[in-house]
């Protein structure tokens, strides 16, 4: 069934770049979106050297295409996810992962993938002087979005630092390949905040919480675009709530 899938990844740093190289390698179709150029500091993700200044999602591709599995695919698309378009590939997907710490691309692949029920994977990671530390949020169609499942003490937690190191981002992707395993499995049907945090001896602490409160019934956003369909998102209507697109 996964094998069978197509998904769209929004975010090639260097998270969103290991989860699509290993969903490459386990045969999942895939679509790319970024418009980051490749940079010297690129090179930390799985992405190729010797393709500087090449957008991200390219270079990506050229990365990808000799691991995929016969007729599985991999498109590269330098695009917002605020853009209209962005809305029209996920209307052809079956999901969404999230990797981009920019929050108002996360307002956007939030608000698409409400109103067209398709399930979002969202990924955060960050650390700091207390080490590193990440947010995995799965929402699933029709039970709440990544605005009313937030826990906001944990998110502050999450404010921008430094990057963490490769090696914390590579456990995170596969922590959230994981996620993606069991929901396919029937194992995970309902959403889930999966929190992970570095302990001082380098151990990992992992604390798993209801990614469907009951604030949602009280979610504006949820309200206005929840199956509503492209149209329903509106630049007009989340630029009232104050955020613009990226």
């Amino acid at each position: 069934q996964l094998q069978a899938s197509l998904w769209l990844v929004v975010g090639c740093d260097t998270t969103g770049s290991m989860l699509a190289h290993s969903l490459a390698r386990m045969g999942v179709n895939l679509l790319v979106l970024d418009v980051a150029t490749m940079t010297p500091n690129s090179l930390d993700a799985d992405l190729p050297p010797l393709h500087e200044g090449q957008p991200k999602p390219v270079a990506l591709q050229h990365l990808l295409r000799g691991l995929l599995r016969p007729g599985a695919r991999c498109d590269a698309r330098v695009l917002s996810v605020a853009s209209p378009a962005a809305g029209s590939l996920l209307a052809l997907a079956d999901g969404l992962l999230c990797c981009s710490a920019n929050p108002q691309a996360r307002l956007w692949a939030n608000a698409w993938a409400q109103a067209l029920l398709k399930p979002l994977l969202a990924v955060r990671t960050t650390a700091g002087p207390a080490g590193c530390a990440a947010e995995l949020q799965l929402v699933l169609p029709g039970a709440g979005c990544l605005a009313c499942g937030e826990n906001q003490a944990h998110s502050a937690s999450l404010a921008p630092a430094r990057p963490a190191p490769r090696s914390w981002q590579g456990v995170v992707a596969h922590a959230a390949l994981r996620m993606l395993e069991h929901l396919y499995a029937g194992t995970t049907t309902t959403p889930v905040v999966r929190s992970l945090a570095e302990t001082p001896d380098g151990g990992l602490d992992v604390q798993d919480r209801n990614g469907a409160p009951p604030a949602r019934l009280r979610c504006p956003l949820c309200q206005r675009l929840a199956g509503r369909g492209l149209a329903a998102v509106r630049g007009a209507m989340l630029g009232a709530a104050g955020h613009r697109p990226p």
